[in-house]
C-alpha cells in the first residue's frame, strides 16, 4: 500500500470518527444553518427568484461559514460548541460569506444567461464557446471555493488570502480536490432524489469532509515546502 493510499484511508477514518462522535453537535449546527436559509428558501417556493437570490446572498454564505466553523473545531480536535461556534462563525465571517454568496450568485446567473443565449442561437459556435467558458469558470470557482471557505473557518483568513491559498492548494493537490467536489455533487443528487430529506444532516457531513480535507492538504503542503 502506497503512502497516498494510507493518507486517504486515514483521512476517511478521521472523517467517519469525527462525524460519529460529534453527531449530535453536527445535527444542531446543521439545524442552525438551515434556519438561516429558510428566508431564501421560502421566497423561492413563493416564486420570487430575485428576492430569494438577495436573501441567499446575505444569509446563506454566512450560515455556511457558521457550520464550517463548528466543523473546523471538530477537524482540529478542539472543543466545539454548536451555539458559540455557529454564531461566531456567522458573525465574524459575515462579510466574507456575503462576498462568497454574491460571487456564487453572479456565476450561476452568468451560466444560465450563457446557456439561454446558446440555446436561442441554436447552439452556434460563438454562443457555445461563451457558455463553455462560463462552465469552466463555474467549475474552477467550485473547486477553489470549497477550500477557500474552509481556510476562512480553519484559520480565520480574509477572503483574498483564503482564495489565494485555496488556489495554490487546488493546483498542488487536484485529485483530492476533485474528489471533494464529486462528493458534493453526489450529495446534491441524492438530496434531490430523496426530496430534500438528507438536508437534515448532509450539509454538516460535507462540512466535516471539507474542513478535514483542506486541513490535511494544507499540512501536507506546508511540510513539502520545508
Amino acid at each position: 500500500m502506497g503512502r497516498a493510499d494510507r493518507r486517504e484511508q486515514y483521512l476517511l477514518r478521521k472523517v467517519w470518527t469525527d462525524c460519529w462522535t460529534n453527531l449530535t453537535g453536527l445535527l444542531g449546527s446543521n439545524l442552525l444553518c438551515l434556519l438561516w436559509c429558510l428566508p431564501s428558501g421560502g421566497a423561492a417556493l413563493l416564486s420570487l427568484p430575485r428576492i430569494a437570490t438577495g436573501l441567499a446572498i446575505v444569509t446563506v454564505g454566512p450560515a455556511v461559514l457558521g457550520l464550517l466553523t463548528y466543523a473546523a473545531h471538530v477537524a482540529r480536535e478542539e472543543p466545539a460548541s454548536v451555539w458559540r461556534d455557529s454564531l461566531w462563525g456567522f458573525r465574524s465571517g459575515y462579510r466574507t460569506g456575503v462576498i462568497a454568496g454574491a460571487v456564487a450568485a453572479t456565476a450561476l446567473t452568468a451560466h444560465r444567461l450563457a446557456l439561454t443565449q446558446a440555446m436561442a442561437a441554436k447552439m452556434a459556435v460563438g454562443a457555445v464557446a461563451v457558455w463553455a467558458a462560463q462552465v469552466a469558470l463555474l467549475f474552477v470557482l467550485v473547486l477553489v471555493g470549497v477550500h477557500a471557505l474552509s481556510f476562512v473557518s480553519l484559520y480565520q483568513q480574509g477572503i483574498k488570502e483564503a482564495f489565494r491559498n485555496a488556489l495554490v492548494l487546488t493546483i498542488a493537490h487536484p485529485v483530492p480536490t476533485l474528489g471533494l467536489a464529486a462528493a458534493g455533487v453526489l450529495a446534491v443528487l441524492i438530496t434531490r432524489a430523496l426530496l430534500g430529506a438528507p438536508l437534515i444532516i448532509v450539509p454538516a457531513l460535507l462540512a466535516v469532509l471539507a474542513t478535514n480535507t483542506t486541513l490535511a492538504l494544507a499540512q501536507r503542503h506546508a511540510v513539502a515546502q520545508h
